[in-house]
């Protein structure tokens, strides 16, 4: 498998520039629109990141604190997370999820619905390739859903 040279991974709350500019570096357009406030996205309840891949947009993530099972307050949480289907099967998400849980270190937790079988397929392997072991998913009822949850930590891991 074949990464490309230039994955990355942008906060979009560090960005200042209006969001149709920040995307003309990943392939969009540049013309006007609706600026991105970083002190706005400061108060998100989510970690917004876009994903680049040699500088066109490929994908996106949101990352969240607290359990959406448990409740605990200091759990992170893949609340969202897309890679755009050309992006896909070439270890770009695999990637991206790696460097999202390096800089957010300490518990984590991926819920996937029970029913997506390649989320799961992905998830596992993406979370074994990280952490270096197998991580089973147990399953839980939360939201009116089923859901695998792959529970792990990120301290401690290069």
């Amino acid at each position: 498998m074949v990464i490309p040279r230039r994955v990355h991974v942008l906060a979009l709350a560090a960005l200042t520039l209006a969001l149709p500019v920040a995307l003309a570096g990943c392939g969009g357009s540049s013309g006007g629109g609706i600026g991105v406030d970083s002190a706005l996205l400061d108060k998100l309840p989510s970690s917004p990141f876009l994903v680049t891949v040699d500088g066109r947009l490929a994908g996106f993530a949101l990352v969240g604190r607290g359990s959406h099972l448990s409740g605990d307050p200091e759990v992170w949480d893949v609340e969202e997370f897309f890679v755009a289907r050309a992006y896909r099967r070439r270890g770009i998400g695999a990637a991206v999820a790696g460097e999202l849980w390096r800089r957010f270190r300490g518990r984590w937790e991926v819920r996937v619905m029970e029913a997506n079988l390649p989320a799961i397929a992905f998830w596992a392997a993406a979370i074994a390739e990280f952490t270096g072991r197998a991580v089973p998913p147990v399953f839980a009822e939360a939201e009116d859903r089923r859901w695998q949850v792959f529970a792990f930590d990120s301290d401690g891991v290069e």
